[in-house]
C-alpha cells in the first residue's frame, strides 16, 4: 500500500513553490511591453487579502483621442492555491503517485476590488470589461528549493487568460521505493558524445566555438542521456528532474558565455558550428550576393519587391515566386526558403539575420588531467510492478477523486483540443483554398505578361530586320552621295580657280576706276568749298542779327526789326485775335506790310452738349442735366446746370425741350429763357389752346453771346401754365442743351 502524506505536500507547495508566467515573454525588454501595447510602468496598486495586485494601463490610454470609455486596464494574477482541489493518484505510466491541485488566477472579487480602486482613484465611472488580468499563454510551475519529496513537470502549461485558474500536478516520490544515488559527470562522460567528439575533430586547431542554440541543445541532452545511462541500471528508473538536473549543471560547466553576431563579415563565423558550411548564414549571404550582382536593375528591383512581401507570407507563395524568375533568381529563391530563418534581405542586399551563440571552451574537453570531475545526487525507483490495490489517504479538508475522474477529465480535455483543432484545420483549408485562388489569379497574371512580353519580343526582332534593310539602303545611298561629293569638290576646285582669276580682273578695273572717283570728288569738294562762301555771302545780304524787341510781334516792321528779311505769310498779335498778313522785305518796296485776315486760334477748345432723363417742371430754377455726351473742357456743370465760360470770345448756344399741356379749353403756355450771369437774354415761347390731356408742343431757342471768363449762362422755366412742364425720358431725350465756342480773343490769353 502506497501512502500519500498529502496534507504535508500541500504545505510544501505553498511554502516552495511558485508560478511563472509567460505572457510573449516579459522582461525587461521594453519592445515586449510595447508589443502587448501595455504600459511597462505600473498605474497604481491595491490590497488583496495578503497580496499586493499591481495595476497597468493600456498604452492607448494617454491618447487624447482616447475616451474614458475606451481607456483599459490590467492587473497582476493572484496565484492562490485552492487546497480543497487537490486530488491524488497514481501514475501508471511513470509508476509514482501524483497530485493534482489548482491554482487560482483571478476570481469576481479581486476584479471587483480593482475596479472599485480604479474608479476611486480616476473619479469616473470604469466599465469592468475594461479591466481585465495580465494577458499570459503560458505558466510554468518551479520550485527554489530542492525537495526529495516530490518533482515538479519543466514543461510550460497553455493558459487562457478567459479561464480564472489552472490545473498543475507534482509527482511524489514513495518513501519505501524512492532512492537516491550518486551521479558523476566526467571527462569520458563528456567526450564520449557523438556531439562533442565531432566538434573536437572539426576544429582541432581552435580553442573555443559557438554552437546555435539548437546545437548546444542537442549536445547538453546528448551528453546527460549518456550520464544517466551511465548512472542508472535497467530496473532504476530516474525521477523526471533528474536529466534537468545534469542538463544545468553541464551549462555551467560547458558554456562559458554567450554572445550574439550579426555581421557577414564577423570573422567569429570560422569558429561556429554549422552542419553544411556552405549554407552558413555568412557564407549564404555571399554567395546570394554575387549572384544578385549579376542580375540587372530591373530583375533586381523585382527581387527586392518578392523578398519584401516574402518576409510576411507563406512559403508556398515564395516557392511558386520561383518559378517565375529566370535560373540566378531561382537559385536565390531556393537558397532563401531554405534558410529563411537565418538570412534576411534588407532592400538591398542579403544579410545574416542576428543568432545567439553559445561560447564552448574546447580545452576542457582536451585536457582530461585539469577537468574535474562533477558529482550530483539524483533521485530513483525500483522498477516493480504493483500488485496490490493502490489506495490513498484522504485529508479532511482536501476532496480525492479516483484515477478514473482523473482519467475522464483528461478524456474530456481532450476532446475539447480534438475539437478545437478540427476548427483551426477547417480555418486552415479556408486560408489555404483562398492560397490556391490567389496563385492561380498571379499564375494567369504572369501567363498573361510573359505573352505579352513574347509578342513584345517579335515584334522588336521584325523592328530590328527592317531597321537593318534600311540601314543597308542608307549605306548604299551614302555610298553614291560619297562619289558625288568628290566629282562636286572637283568640279568646284576648277570653278574656283577660274572665278579668282576673273575677280583679280576685276578688282583691277575697279581699282583704276577707285582712283579716277576719287580725282573728282576731291574737284567737287573744292567747288562745294565755293558755293558754300558764296551762299553765306547772300544769306549775310538777306538777312541781320536777331534782336528782342520786348514784345509780340503785331506788324511787318517788328518782324523786320527782329531780324526777318525774306518776304512771305507771317502771324502777327491783332488787337483781339491773331492776323495774317504778307511782309515784303525788298528794298524797293514802299507798301511792306498787306492785311490777310485772321487766325482761327484757340488755346483750348470748349464744346458741350448735354441731355435730361425725365420730365422737369421746376419754375424759375436752372434746368439740370442727366447726362453729358460731350463736354469738352469741362464748363458744362450737370448738377446745377450751368455754363461757365472759361475764357473771353464767341460763343453759342442752343436748347429744345418739349413741353406737355394739361386738358384745357383755354390757353395755355410754356417759356424758356436763356440766362446770363442772372439777366435774361432770350426766351423760347410755346402756347396752345383747346388741348386734349398730354398735348405736346416743342419749343426751341438759340444764342450768339461774346463771353468774358468766368460768366455763367443757363436756361429756366420763366413762364408756366398750370400742369405744364417739360417731358422727358430715358429712351428720347427731348429736353437737351448744347453750345460751343466760336471764336476766342486769344490776345486776353497772352
Amino acid at each position: 500500500m502506497v501512502a500519500i502524506p498529502i496534507k504535508f505536500v500541500v504545505v510544501i507547495v505553498l511554502a516552495v513553490a511558485c508560478c511563472h508566467c509567460q505572457s510573449e515573454k516579459i522582461g525587461s525588454d521594453s519592445s515586449t511591453w510595447e508589443k502587448l501595447q501595455i504600459s511597462a510602468d505600473t498605474f497604481s496598486s491595491v490590497e488583496y487579502a495578503n497580496f499586493l495586485v499591481e495595476i497597468y494601463e493600456h498604452t492607448d490610454n494617454n491618447k487624447a483621442s482616447t475616451t474614458m470609455s475606451q481607456k483599459k486596464y490590467f492587473y497582476s494574477p493572484l496565484t492562490i492555491l485552492d487546497h480543497k482541489s487537490a486530488v491524488s493518484s497514481y501514475n501508471r505510466f511513470t509508476k509514482q503517485p501524483e497530485m493534482r491541485f489548482r491554482i487560482e488566477m483571478w476570481n469576481d472579487k479581486v476584479q471587483n476590488e480593482v475596479v472599485k480602486h480604479l474608479k476611486k482613484i480616476v473619479g469616473q465611472e470604469i466599465q469592468s470589461d475594461n479591466v481585465k488580468v495580465f494577458p499570459m499563454k503560458k505558466i510554468i510551475l518551479i520550485s527554489d528549493v530542492p525537495t526529495e519529496e516530490y518533482s515538479i513537470s519543466s514543461r510550460w502549461s497553455n493558459y487562457d487568460s478567459k479561464s480564472k485558474s489552472i490545473w498543475f500536478s507534482l509527482s511524489c516520490y514513495d518513501p519505501k521505493t524512492s532512492q537516491t544515488k550518486q551521479a558523476t559527470i566526467s571527462i569520458d562522460s563528456v567526450t564520449s558524445g557523438s556531439m562533442v567528439s565531432h566538434l573536437l575533430q572539426k576544429f582541432e586547431d581552435k580553442n573555443e566555438i559557438f554552437l546555435t542554440p539548437n546545437d548546444e541543445k542537442k549536445m547538453l541532452t546528448e551528453t546527460a542521456t549518456n550520464i544517466r545511462m551511465e548512472t542508472f541500471d535497467d530496473s532504476e528508473i530516474a525521477s523526471p528532474d533528474t536529466e534537468n538536473q545534469i542538463v544545468n549543471i553541464l551549462k555551467d560547466l560547458l558554456i562559458t558565455s554567450r554572445t550574439t553576431i550579426k555581421e557577414q563579415n564577423d570573422k567569429m563565423w570560422d569558429s561556429v558550428f554549422w552542419n553544411d558550411e556552405n549554407y552558413r548564414p555568412d557564407k549564404t549571404t555571399k554567395t546570394l550576393n554575387e549572384i544578385l550582382n549579376k542580375l540587372d536593375k530591373e530583375t533586381q528591383q523585382k527581387l527586392a519587391n518578392l523578398f519584401q512581401k516574402a518576409e510576411s507570407q507563406s512559403g508556398i507563395q515564395l516557392t511558386w515566386m520561383k518559378g517565375k524568375m529566370k535560373k540566378e533568381s531561382n537559385t536565390i529563391m531556393t537558397q532563401t526558403v531554405g534558410r529563411k530563418n537565418h538570412v534576411q534581405f534588407d532592400g538591398e542586399k542579403f544579410v545574416p539575420k542576428p543568432i545567439q551563440l553559445g561560447r564552448i571552451n574546447l580545452d576542457k574537453f582536451r585536457d582530461s588531467q585539469s577537468f574535474q570531475n562533477r558529482n550530483v545526487r539524483v533521485r530513483y525507483t525500483i522498477n516493480v510492478e504493483l500488485s496490490v490495490p493502490i489506495k490513498f489517504m484522504e485529508h479532511t479538508e482536501l476532496t480525492v477523486t479516483d484515477e478514473w475522474n482523473n482519467l475522464k477529465e483528461q478524456l474530456k480535455a481532450t476532446v475539447e483540443l480534438l475539437n478545437t483543432t478540427s476548427g483551426e484545420l477547417s480555418s486552415v483549408k479556408l486560408d489555404l483554398a483562398a492560397a490556391v485562388m490567389k496563385l492561380g489569379e498571379m499564375n494567369n497574371e504572369w501567363t498573361n505578361k510573359f505573352k505579352t512580353t513574347s509578342e513584345l519580343l517579335n515584334t522588336t526582332v521584325k523592328n530590328l530586320v527592317k531597321t537593318n534593310d534600311e540601314l543597308s539602303r542608307v549605306k548604299r545611298d551614302l555610298t553614291h552621295t560619297t562619289n558625288a561629293l568628290k566629282a562636286t569638290s572637283i568640279r568646284l576646285d576648277h570653278e574656283r580657280k577660274v572665278n579668282e582669276e576673273n575677280l583679280r580682273n576685276e578688282l583691277r578695273v575697279i581699282s583704276i576706276r577707285l582712283e579716277t572717283t576719287i580725282s573728282n570728288l576731291n574737284t567737287t569738294r573744292t567747288e562745294l568749298i565755293n558755293v558754300k562762301s558764296d551762299f553765306k555771302t547772300i544769306l549775310n545780304d538777306r538777312t541781320s542779327e536777331i534782336v528782342d524787341i520786348g514784345k509780340m510781334p503785331t506788324s511787318c516792321f517788328d518782324l523786320e526789326r527782329m531780324g526777318h528779311k525774306l518776304s512771305g505769310f507771317f502771324s502777327v498779335k491783332g488787337s483781339k485775335k491773331m492776323e495774317m498778313i504778307f511782309c515784303d522785305f525788298n528794298p524797293n518796296q514802299n507798301d511792306k506790310q498787306k492785311w490777310i485776315g485772321y487766325n482761327d486760334v484757340k488755346s483750348a477748345p470748349v464744346h458741350f452738349y448735354v441731355q435730361r432723363n425725365r420730365q422737369f417742371s421746376t419754375y424759375q430754377t436752372p434746368i439740370p442735366f442727366d447726362l453729358a455726351v460731350v463736354n469738352e473742357g469741362n464748363a458744362m456743370n450737370l448738377t446745377s446746370g450751368i455754363f461757365t465760360a472759361p475764357r473771353p470770345g464767341i460763343y453759342f448756344f442752343s436748347f429744345t425741350g418739349l413741353a406737355y399741356f394739361p386738358a384745357s379749353s383755354s390757353r395755355v403756355a410754356l417759356g424758356v429763357s436763356l440766362y446770363l450771369n442772372g439777366g435774361q437774354i432770350g426766351t423760347g415761347w410755346v402756347e396752345e389752346s383747346n388741348n386734349v390731356a398730354g398735348q405736346q408742343s416743342p419749343l426751341t431757342l438759340q444764342s450768339t453771346m461774346n463771353l468774358k471768363s468766368g460768366d455763367q449762362v443757363w436756361v429756366a422755366i420763366n413762364w408756366q401754365a398750370t400742369g405744364a412742364y417739360l417731358g422727358d425720358n430715358s429712351a428720347y431725350h427731348w429736353t437737351h442743351f448744347t453750345g460751343w465756342m466760336l471764336e476766342e480773343e486769344i490776345v486776353a490769353s497772352f
